[in-house]
């Protein structure tokens, strides 16, 4: 309401909007209390069902889905017995492995086996509530702003990590490229430079290691700003009577799910 420095008495000024009415208001109670609309429009505080995909997460839904991973880790350590699989240490000893037909019959056991773990209805019944979960927690108004901000930060050491040791990275190529060399540029050399040999280089390792160092600020950025959706989340109060454990879980969470769905 507004009147004019030169007004008489009996006029008053009023501006507005079209279809305004007087003494009406959309968003505010006549006691200064938030309508349903106006709540909805302001609200800051995340919804109940945010907070319960939240701790279903952080609490340990998805304990069929671990219980049947075990299962996988099992079956897979049996078949590392049956073809001789060096493990991961040595890359010279996974050079020599990659290139017998061993290799080979493990590699199709081993994806069988991993087929029939996530294939496994608990397993899926898990997956299932998680990607439930995760689609209430991502659609709360309250939260996309800190999620937004979050997923940039992950983004930056995304970019950072493909730079250092990446499929894209100078260090892999030139592994590859080693490898290559040391195996007569066989037209199976690259087939057989496989991931596990890569992970397993003193190249790989150094590499990862200037990753580390360099992505060290980012990542303490993206744990504040993840912990602050929990601490949104969850609400200060159970946000509190967490554990090292159970945060961390959380952290990884929500993490992961900025990461690839956001």
């Amino acid at each position: 309401m507004y009147y004019s420095k030169s007004y008489t008495p009996d006029e008053l000024y009023h501006f507005g909007i079209k279809g305004m009415k007087w003494g009406v208001r959309r968003y505010e109670n006549p006691d200064g209390t938030l309508t349903e609309a106006g709540k909805k429009r302001y609200r800051d505080d995340v919804g109940s069902d945010t907070k319960k995909a939240l701790k279903n997460a952080i609490y340990g839904h998805r304990k069929y889905e671990e219980a049947s991973y075990k299962k996988y880790l099992k079956r897979e350590q049996q078949l590392r017995k049956k073809y001789g699989h060096p493990g991961e240490d040595s890359v010279q000893a996974l050079e020599d492995f990659y290139r017998t037909d061993r290799s080979k019959k493990y590699d199709k056991e081993r994806s069988k086996a991993f087929n029939k773990y996530e294939n496994e209805e608990a397993w899926r019944k898990d997956l299932q509530n998680e990607n439930k979960n995760w689609q209430t927690v991502k659609n709360d108004k309250a939260l996309r702003s800190l999620m937004s901000d979050a997923k940039k930060t992950i983004n930056k050491i995304s970019d950072l990590e493909e730079q250092y040791v990446g499929k894209n990275s100078k260090a892999y190529k030139d592994a590859l490229k080693k490898y290559k060399e040391k195996h007569n540029s066989s037209k199976d050399a690259e087939l057989d430079f496989d991931q596990k040999v890569w992970y397993a280089s003193r190249d790989y390792e150094k590499e990862y290691a200037k990753f580390k160092k360099a992505s060290e600020k980012l990542n303490e950025k993206r744990s504040g700003q993840v912990r602050e959706i929990l601490r949104k989340g969850l609400g200060k109060k159970t946000y509190n009577s967490l554990n090292d454990g159970q945060l961390e879980r959380g952290e990884d969470y929500v993490s992961y799910r900025i990461q690839k769905y956001f």
